[in-house]
């Protein structure tokens, strides 16, 4: 998911979400391909070509005129019509893991990737709902935000840590603690909340 809105100045989670899951209009080379319609054009088809040959003297249907035949390929062409594409969730998963793209094309560098620094807003609880087919069970339910990766350093080297949430009862979330390496430290939800966040989980708690 990117993290990254205009002139790649990072933008928040939510409209990330937004962005993603947007119904896109397919119109031109992208229009959709109808397998209804292609299989109602290959029925006519089929009763114009057989129709064609016994009007010209041929009962099996095989012998057509060149003009018949140019007219027959030219309507073989696959049919394509406009239509709205748009992602949906097809099922709930226990922990969404959530990963953001930290790097944008740039033609200043060889491999033509630079890492994408910068803030991205995240919530505590995340709702999914209005992005889940209708079929989803307990889209209705919100997500809670459990762990944290931070990435430091370049695309090509760096330093992974994490701020992860204590939630030994169902019922009962914990502190927040800073992981570095074996170094354990216990911060504020609010030190935790204003992390430069690689990668979120998410965890569904009914």
């Amino acid at each position: 998911m990117s993290a990254m809105g205009f002139r790649g100045k990072p933008k928040p989670l939510l409209s990330s979400f937004e962005s993603f899951f947007a119904p896109e209009l397919l119109t031109g080379d992208e229009m959709y391909v109808c397998e209804t319609c292609n299989k109602k054009r290959k029925a006519e088809q089929s009763t114009k070509y057989t129709l064609n040959g016994t009007e010209n003297g041929a009962a099996n249907g095989k012998v057509v005129h060149k003009s018949n035949k140019e007219s027959i390929a030219a309507e073989s062409e696959p049919v394509r019509t406009k239509a709205i594409k748009r992602y949906s969730i097809k099922r709930a998963p226990q922990v969404l893991v959530l990963q953001l793209k930290r790097f944008t094309q740039t033609t200043f560098l060889r491999n033509g990737l630079q890492k994408a620094g910068g803030f991205v807003e995240f919530p505590l609880k995340l709702s999914i709902q209005e992005y889940c087919d209708e079929s989803v069970e307990h889209a209705e339910c919100p997500y809670t935000l459990m762990a944290i990766v931070v990435h430091g350093g370049t695309l090509y080297g760096g330093h992974y840590t994490a701020y992860v949430r204590e939630a030994c009862d169902p019922h009962f979330l914990g502190e927040w603690y800073y992981c570095n390496d074996s170094h354990i430290t216990r911060v504020t939800e609010k030190d935790a909340l204003a992390a430069e966040a690689y990668m979120l989980f998410y965890e569904l708690r009914r």
